[in-house]
């Protein structure tokens, strides 16, 4: 948002005349720094899950999907701004068919940044780039953070990769049991009853999960 605002705007613009929206919204952590004919600016934010999209959907137009449903069938397109930078470059130059905007994380300091990658680069490579202390860590690659796997020398970056990460994933095997406190219930933004539902599991009651709301889980 702060370096490409041109291509956003082009690529804003490019959609608009495809798909001819009635309301089209620009939502970001980032202060208002733009301005912009047509488009409203919002700012939201910057902590989980304010990017999820139905989260996100709610916050923007105060509309609340439910579990089965999706944006795009509500007919509200949620698409994030690597994107449509990435719809400009293909239409102007050859080079957005050689790269990829990926989402670099530090797990540990919760610090993420976009990197636009050449396709075929070592995931380790952008990773030491990016971050000082990577090497001291281990390293992530893959389509998301809930869909990565540990990296290794040979990884590349292709046409599915779109995260690497430092840190440590959780262990939930190794973790230390449930103390029951409630507050993981208390800030789930879907209201699941979380630590009824770790507890059941550790009990190796399985069966009481069905009614405690899990398939909400974002």
């Amino acid at each position: 948002y702060r370096n490409q605002f041109d291509k956003i705007k082009q690529g804003i613009e490019i959609l608009q005349n495809c798909c001819k929206f009635k309301e089209c919204f620009l939502a970001t952590r980032e202060p208002i720094i733009h301005k912009m004919n047509h488009l409203e600016q919002v700012r939201i934010p910057n902590r989980y899950p304010c990017g999820y999209e139905k989260v996100l959907v709610k916050t923007v137009l105060g509309i609340e999907l439910a579990q089965n449903e999706y944006p795009v069938n509500k007919g509200i397109l949620v698409i994030n701004l690597q994107t449509v930078i990435t719809l400009v470059e293909l239409l102007h130059q050859k080079e957005a068919c050689d790269s990829r905007y990926i989402t670099a994380a530090n797990l540990l300091t919760g610090q993420a940044i976009v990197v636009k990658t050449p396709l075929g680069t070592r995931g380790k490579e952008i990773l030491q780039k990016a971050f000082s202390n990577a090497t001291r860590n281990k390293m992530y690659i893959g389509s998301g953070a809930l869909s990565c796997h540990e990296m290794t020398e040979g990884d590349l970056v292709d046409q599915t990769t779109n995260f690497l990460a430092i840190g440590d994933m959780p262990n939930y095997v190794n973790a230390g049991k449930c103390k029951g406190c409630g507050a993981c219930s208390r800030n789930c933004p879907e209201g699941i009853k979380v630590h009824k539902i770790v507890q059941a599991i550790e009990k190796g009651d399985i069966s009481a999960l069905s009614d405690m709301g899990a398939d909400r889980c974002i």
